[in-house]
């Protein structure tokens, strides 16, 4: 069985990855790496639009560019690369940064979702301890619902995006 050249198993390895994509964001090379990262196999990588690379034009102050890229949940998330247009009209990315940014955008999702549930929960709470009057069983029963409802919503939201 042949081996993969050294340059091909140093890319496949690295922590970031090394992606070629045409000027239109179509993926031409997806390594091994970049299928840890973003979970998308490279055969279903290949040849798609998976990285909008106009937000490469504009760089950063420390030369480095971010811009969007599909992940295998289909949702794009920002990540910061550092870019070199070749002369065959190709761009080779190197995905420098992911998880921080991914992190810092399921923190705001995570953020917005707590919010107005936070507030559900707490008119809820004052509810059933009485403090807007006696309620009648039934809504006792309702409000107890909402109030177990929410808590259980707060731990999957735990859970699903992590603690922010």
């Amino acid at each position: 069985m042949p081996h993969a050249p050294a340059s091909d198993q140093l890319v496949d390895a690295s922590p970031g990855a090394l992606i070629a994509v045409a000027l239109d964001g179509e993926v031409l090379t997806w390594p091994g790496s970049a299928e840890r990262l973003f979970g998308v196999p490279t055969a279903d990588a290949l040849g798609k639009q998976l990285i909008d690379v106009s937000g490469i034009a504009t760089p950063t102050a420390d030369g480095t560019h971010e811009v969007h890229a599909r992940h295998a949940s289909g949702t794009k998330v920002p990540v910061i690369v550092a870019a070199r247009k070749l002369d065959l009209g190709t761009w080779v990315v190197a995905v420098t940064d992911f998880e921080p940014a991914v992190d810092a955008r399921m923190g705001k999702i995570a953020h917005d979702l707590r919010t107005p549930l936070n507030a559900i929960l707490g008119f809820a709470e004052l509810l059933q301890r009485g403090r807007a009057g006696k309620l009648a069983a039934d809504q006792q029963d309702y409000v107890d619902e909402i109030v177990e409802s929410a808590r259980k919503l707060n731990e999957i939201i735990d859970a699903g995006l992590g603690q922010s």
